[in-house]
């Protein structure tokens, strides 16, 4: 068997693999003899019968997957032995059908294989301007509006007759005519009207004073100019949002849910710091919940620096990519059910980055392989998860039964690692790439963050 390399460019490689019958010859000899030790075939003892008949009752399948077989070996074994740095997988231009082999194994076989390359590059992570890293502080307007958040949560909920502020909404948007009138078989939605998701107060005034089983005129698309999150509001699926479009609609009203706000109380501190605490007074209720958000907000503002500086380094890196190749190997996936060669390109554009911060991040990795968590590492941190919970819980097993159970559970263990894995990200990036510390009350910044999602 041999490799012929042909570079049609940095990017882009064939490679043709020749495989001659002494490369999968004795994997079909070795193959047809266990085959014959187990066959049952009328007239002949296990083991007894003609390898001509076995050969037939084999089939060419057997010799198409020895050969298969080999050539993968061959061809995993080049791109390891020459380092070859692949994107997605190598493609067969001319693959191989049982029609172009024989059950004798007499044929010389080509197999061209197409395959896409990552450039080398040296990784640049300087900015032309320092990137911003916030220090987000909870301000008392931030933790006045989460804390009337927490005392509606957990309040007492009662049904009531007729809509005043502040009250959910609950109905079905239904068609009318130009009468006003229900049209049968309209297009209708059960929806919620929810104070708390619906940022203008204007739109519950019409239905102040109306009562259960009374109907008012509603347009749901002048809830948010944005569809996507008109989707979101109120929980739509497929094109439900469409069937609604140019239609006079009404709310009938089905239910009316009034929430009694919690009191600020030891049991009310317990519900929302946890049963272990021992808070007792406003004060230190508000110091402790600040003391959260502070913690929470610094975890998602190192999450957005972090993506941040992952966008930038897509930006300032520009790798190239062999792009059509990527296109034909994404068509060929067969976990790409939706894609045709129609919407390839749209959807190539979409995922490009992608693939630019995968060869990024494998650059990132080989020369800061810190970054990557070691097993050694990867325990200590379930033990110490462990710890902290058994510091608050008595479950009446000790840490090593259950680390043993915690590590027998893949999904936990990869859940972990990823954590890890992005935690150690976010500190490499911090003292890798440029930035200025900036400081920010959590009300301006949550303020930043919906400007920029506009």
């Amino acid at each position: 068997m041999s490799i012929v390399a042909d570079y049609k460019n940095e990017l882009n490689l064939v490679l043709t693999v020749n495989v001659g019958p002494e490369s999968y010859k004795p994997i079909v000899d070795k193959e047809l003899k266990k085959y014959a030790k187990v066959a049952n075939i009328p007239g002949f003892r296990k083991g007894s019968a003609p390898m001509g008949l076995i050969k037939k009752m084999a089939g060419k399948s057997l010799v198409l997957e020895a050969i298969t077989d080999a050539v993968s070996d061959e061809l995993t074994n080049y791109i390891r032995e020459n380092n070859l740095n692949v994107l997605g997988n190598p493609m067969a231009i001319n693959p191989i059908s049982e029609d172009s082999v024989d059950m004798d194994c007499k044929n010389e076989i080509s197999i061209d294989f197409e395959i896409g390359l990552s450039p080398d590059f040296e990784l640049n992570v300087t900015p032309s301007e320092p990137l911003m890293h916030y220090h987000v502080e909870a301000d008392d307007e931030f933790l006045n509006k989460e804390i009337e958040s927490l005392k509606d949560r957990y309040g007492l909920s009662t049904e009531c007759e007729e809509v005043t502020e502040g009250d959910w909404i609950f109905g079905s948007l239904r068609e009318v005519n130009e009468a006003g009138e229900f049209v049968e078989e309209g297009a209708q939605k059960v929806i919620s009207l929810n104070p708390s998701r619906i940022e203008k107060p204007e739109l519950f005034q019409p239905f102040y004073g109306v009562k259960k089983d009374e109907s008012v005129d509603f347009d749901i698309f002048t809830v948010d100019e944005d569809e996507k999150e008109l989707e979101r509001i109120f929980f739509f699926k497929d094109n439900e949002l469409d069937k609604l479009r140019g239609k006079k609609t009404k709310l009938l009203i089905k239910r009316i849910t009034r929430v009694v706000p919690a009191e600020m109380n030891a049991e009310f501190f317990k519900k929302v710091l946890g049963e272990h605490s021992a808070v007792e007074t406003e004060e230190d209720f508000r110091e402790e919940l600040r003391n959260q958000y502070n913690q929470l907000l610094a975890n998602d503002e190192k999450g957005r620096f972090t993506a941040k500086v992952r966008e930038t380094l897509i930006a300032i890196n520009n790798i190239s990519l062999p792009d059509e190749f990527l296109k034909k190997w994404m068509l060929n996936d067969k976990n790409n059910k939706d894609l045709t060669p129609e919407n390839i390109d749209e959807v190539y554009n979409e995922n490009r980055p992608h693939f630019q911060w995968e060869i990024i991040r494998g650059k990132v990795e080989s020369l800061y392989p810190d970054v990557i968590p070691t097993k050694e590492d990867l325990d200590e941190s379930i033990r110490n998860a462990i710890r902290s919970f058994l510091a608050t819980q008595d479950v009446g097993q000790n840490e090593d039964t259950i680390f043993k159970n915690l590590t027998q559970d893949k999904e936990f263990v990869e859940k972990q690692y990823k954590g890890m894995l992005e935690s150690n990200y976010q500190n490499l990036f911090e003292s890798l790439v440029p930035h200025q510390h900036g400081h920010i009350q959590a009300t301006d910044y949550v303020k930043m963050l919906a400007e920029q999602q506009q």
